[in-house]
């Protein structure tokens, strides 16, 4: 066989694969949003579906609750919880700490954290993540700590490729871990104050 046949059967190759990835990822995003208008006495006001498509996340301002879904063998679970069962959250940078907030009931209300990089707001404590010099980012990952015993953690991905730190793409999923970020730790604060009163 010839060489430029062998590259042109390769080609249709991966091509073939590219289109079936994303054909997957398509019903996986419908399984998602298709569970979301499902819930029963949920309303969602914000909602987000996980770049690696394996979480999503929405909340009910109204009801004050949260619902987390998770892709697990060709099944969406779903997971419905109150704001006071969030303890904490932490953004991450390939692995990095950038921000994190914890509750702490017990001490009055407290909240632990750094500043949301220049969006929300400052949150009193501080906590440093390591400083890198690369320029290029593979995951931005928000990790939810909730109040549950058998399934504490739960990670909400927003960058899932390599990219350069001053791309668009990087610059996109900064904004909504960000975004995302900064309603959790609304979330921690708002529903101590509430234990706290």
């Amino acid at each position: 066989m010839e060489i430029s046949t062998i590259l042109m059967i390769g080609g249709v190759i991966v091509i073939v694969g590219v289109i079936i990835q994303i054909s997957v990822n398509s019903n996986k995003k419908k399984m998602f949003l298709s569970e979301f208008e499902n819930i029963q006495n949920f309303n969602s006001s914000q909602k987000f579906i996980s770049e690696n498509l394996i979480n999503a996340i929405a909340i009910d301002e109204s009801t004050q609750k949260i619902c987390l879904l998770s892709y697990y063998q060709n099944n969406i679970n779903q997971k419905i919880i109150n704001y006071n069962d969030i303890l904490s959250s932490e953004l991450f940078i390939d692995n990095d700490t950038i921000t994190k907030t914890s509750r702490m009931s017990q001490a009055g209300g407290t909240l632990v954290g750094a500043a949301l990089l220049g969006g929300v707001g400052a949150v009193i404590g501080g906590l440093s993540g390591k400083k890198t010099s690369s320029d290029v980012v593979k995951r931005i990952d928000l990790r939810l700590v909730i109040n549950d015993m058998s399934n504490p953690m739960y990670d909400i991905n927003f960058l899932n490729m390599e990219t350069k730190k001053n791309s668009l793409i990087y610059n996109a999923s900064l904004n909504k871990a960000r975004h995302w970020s900064g309603i959790i730790d609304i979330v921690i604060r708002n529903s101590e104050k509430v234990e706290v009163v």
